[in-house]
């Protein structure tokens, strides 16, 4: 028999995005964490959460948790290594929506920041 690995429990604060890690690791715990206990941000004055996204090599110069590119497929956000793409995002008492309906509400810019809710 070979080794045994554990797993440590997952805790709601475990969802919390920091974006200073490489986009690619924020990527896959997007996808783990959908369900439970979802991941989440502040954006700006405002508590989101990240209900899917991918990432990209691309850098774009600016800081870590700077919008850099806001489009109707995405919300490209600098992370410490590349961009997360964020395509779906739900904001507190709504429902999960794709960015593109999202941005048709609330008004996203470059420049506007995500930072890690602590």
């Amino acid at each position: 028999e070979g080794p045994l690995f554990y797993a440590k429990m997952i805790k709601k604060e475990d969802g919390a995005l920091d974006f200073n890690e490489p986009a690619e690791e924020l990527a896959v715990k997007v996808r783990a964490f959908w369900s439970w206990p979802a991941t989440f941000a502040m954006l700006n004055d405002s508590f989101v959460k990240i209900c899917a996204a991918y990432s990209i090599e691309e850098e774009s110069g600016m800081k870590p948790g700077d919008v850099c590119r806001v489009d109707k497929n995405g919300i490209y956000v600098q992370t410490g290594k590349g961009q997360l793409v964020i395509t779906k995002i739900q904001i507190q008492g709504k429902k999960a929506m794709p960015v593109r309906d999202f941005l048709n509400g609330k008004a996203v810019n470059v420049g506007d920041k995500f930072t890690k809710l602590d």
